[in-house]
C-alpha cells in the first residue's frame, strides 16, 4: 500500500515537472521569437500598427563601408558598379494601412570617417538605375539633419499601388579632395529607414 502511494505520488511530481518545463520551454520560444520580430533592422520606427521593414545587402547588415575610397568624378561616380553599390530593398509589412501613402525618409549616419564630409558624394537611383537626386550629386555635408547626428539622405513613399521600392546607392570622393592619397582610409555609415 505504501509502496502504491509512493508510485503515485512520483508519478504525480514527474508529470508537474514534465508541465513545468513545457510551459517554461514555450515561454523562452516565445521571448526568442519575440525579440527577433522587434529587432530594429526588421521593424523600424513601429507606428501603432504599420511599420516599414528594410533589407539591406545579403546579410541583413545595414552599415556602408567605404574602404580606400575612389577619388572620382560624378560622371565616372555615376557609374560605379559591384561592391560599389549599396543595395536598400524598402518594404512594407502586410497589415499596414495603405488607404494613405506612407512616407519614409533613410538616414544616414557617420560612424568613423577619415575623409570630411564636404568631400563625400552620394548618388542614389531605383532599381532600373534612374537618378533619384535631382541636378548636381550631393555631397554629405549637404544633406539636411534628422534632427540628431545623422541626415536625411532620401524621403520616399510607399502606396497601394508601390509596396515595396529598391534603392541603390553610391559612394565616393569628390575629385576636388586636395589628395590622391585615401589608401587605408575608411568612411563607415549607418543606414536606417524610417516612417517620417
Amino acid at each position: 500500500m505504501k509502496n502504491d502511494t509512493r508510485r503515485m505520488f512520483s508519478l504525480g511530481l514527474s508529470v508537474v515537472i514534465v508541465l513545468l518545463l513545457v510551459v517554461f520551454v514555450i515561454y523562452v520560444s516565445y521571448l526568442i521569437i519575440n525579440n527577433i520580430y522587434n529587432d530594429p533592422i526588421l521593424k523600424v520606427n513601429k507606428k501603432t500598427a504599420n511599420y516599414i521593414s528594410f533589407l539591406f545587402e545579403d546579410n541583413n547588415d545595414h552599415i556602408i563601408e567605404v574602404k580606400n575610397p575612389k577619388i572620382v568624378n560624378d560622371e565616372i561616380g555615376k557609374l560605379l558598379f559591384g561592391e560599389d553599390v549599396y543595395t536598400l530593398d524598402i518594404k512594407v509589412d502586410e497589415d499596414i494601412d495603405l488607404s494613405k501613402e506612407v512616407e519614409y525618409v533613410v538616414i544616414c549616419e557617420a560612424l568613423s570617417k577619415n575623409i570630411d564630409d564636404e568631400y563625400v558624394k552620394f548618388y542614389i537611383t531605383d532599381k532600373n538605375d534612374k537618378s533619384l537626386v535631382g541636378g548636381n550629386v550631393p555631397l554629405y555635408s549637404e544633406f539636411n539633419s534628422d534632427g540628431r547626428s545623422g541626415k536625411v539622405i532620401y524621403t520616399g513613399k510607399i502606396s497601394k499601388d508601390n509596396l515595396d521600392e529598391q534603392l541603390k546607392i553610391r559612394v565616393w570622393v569628390s575629385d576636388e579632395y586636395k589628395s590622391n592619397d585615401v589608401l587605408g582610409f575608411s568612411y563607415h555609415l549607418d543606414i536606417m529607414v524610417k516612417n517620417s
